[in-house]
């Protein structure tokens, strides 16, 4: 099977949990877990790191990631767009480089194993996917999800039956964060993640936080310590 590239964004700027992508995590900072991972894969021949910060940089070369350019701030704020940072990213690789396929692995998914990312590229490759997200079954049916006015009153999501017993609905999936794998030029084309070639990598709740804040980052570190 063909080898594909690896893109770890790593912006330098977090909202909810300063220096997020570098925090000490179980000792070493987090994004080293992603790059560790990607780098063990033998789907796997190079993992670029996108990122607009010199301290992310410094850590992503000590662990054996490449970061060959830094990504302009204007792809760096909170409103920019990953896939536009994919499309700077590619472009700038492919003057020297055809790349076809390529992967995308969050730093802020620490729970991710090297074994998910060798069956999802598998996965991607046997199914002639333009896409692949890896995903988590939805504990909530979105029949129980409800609006919030400014006045407290709640009313429903959709409209439709609301059913109490949770085994009852429909059996929902959403992105866990960890893994997208793309084809470049179905992605240029149509800038849009989900077509009518998409497949999902199923994982457990249990590798599925998605840090973004304090208490995600101690689920994850708890949860790490418990499977090691």
């Amino acid at each position: 099977m063909r080898k594909i590239l690896a893109i770890v964004p790593a912006r330098g700027k977090s909202i909810n949990l300063k220096n997020k992508n570098i925090k000490l995590f179980c000792g070493k900072p987090l994004i080293y877990y992603t790059i560790t991972n990607a780098l063990k894969s033998k789907y796997i021949d190079k993992v670029i790191v996108s990122t607009d910060s010199k301290k992310i940089a410094k850590i992503a070369l000590k662990y054996g990631a490449e970061v060959p350019f830094y990504r302009p701030k204007k792809l760096s704020t909170n409103r920019a767009k990953i896939i536009d940072a994919f499309f700077f990213t590619i472009k700038k690789l492919r003057k020297n480089n055809n790349i076809d396929h390529f992967i995308s692995l969050a730093p802020t998914s620490p729970l991710t194993e090297v074994k998910d990312i060798n069956r999802s590229i598998e996965l991607y490759f046997k199914k002639k996917a333009k896409t692949l997200v890896s995903v988590v079954k939805n504990d909530k049916p979105i029949e129980w999800c409800l609006n919030k006015m400014k006045n407290n009153k709640i009313t429903q999501f959709i409209n439709k039956k609301l059913k109490t017993n949770r085994q009852e609905n429909k059996k929902l999936y959403i992105p866990n964060g960890s893994i997208y794998i793309f084809n470049y030029n179905y992605l240029k084309r149509n800038k849009k993640y989900l077509n009518d070639k998409t497949f999902c990598y199923v994982m457990p709740k249990i590798k599925s936080v998605d840090i973004d804040d304090e208490l995600d980052f101690q689920i994850a570190e708890y949860l790490y310590r418990k499977r090691k």
